[in-house]
């Protein structure tokens, strides 16, 4: 059965669950939005995969955020 982490970039809160193949989230955790200096925000979601595939083993990541997201940087 697959595992896949879902993460949720909001101005406030990155939230992230885990989801089966049946879509049902479980596991949601929640955290506060850091103020993006040095890179913060992607670090965070660095440690949020991390601790979480030293749990489980993850079969696939969705992120979402709102605006624009550059692919490269």
């Amino acid at each position: 059965m697959g595992i896949y982490l879902s993460i949720d970039i909001g101005g406030t809160y990155i939230k992230y669950a885990l989801m089966d193949e049946q879509h049902r989230l479980y596991n949601h955790q929640k955290m506060e939005t850091p103020v993006n200096i040095n890179h913060a925000i992607l670090k965070q979601i660095e440690t949020i995969v991390e601790n979480t595939t030293a749990q489980y083993e993850i079969d696939g990541v969705g992120i979402s955020t709102a605006g624009i997201a550059d692919r490269t940087t």
